[in-house]
């Protein structure tokens, strides 16, 4: 995520690429997509994603797993942003 914030995309679209090929539905991985995508001016990925990140949160989140604690602000601003353009 930090070499999305800081405009490195090329490792940030690396460290997708091994968090998507074992937890393709993993929220902090379509959080780091949209981040990508919207950095790249793909609005049409940026609105998929938002729909996908919506569609996965509930079976996600029952997951339990630690990082979703740890970045829970973000997931949920996240969250937030999806559903207020719906």
């Amino acid at each position: 995520m930090v070499y999305a914030v800081t405009g490195s995309l090329d490792l940030a679209a690396a460290q997708l690429d091994t968090l998507q090929a074992t937890e393709p539905d993993h929220l902090l991985g379509i959080l780091l997509e949209e981040t990508i995508a919207s950095a790249s001016g793909d609005q049409a990925s940026v609105d998929a994603l938002y729909d996908k990140f919506l569609s996965v949160y509930d079976s996600q989140i029952a997951t339990g797993r630690p990082e979703y604690r740890d970045h829970g602000r973000a997931i949920e601003a996240f969250r937030a942003q999806a559903a207020a353009r719906e």
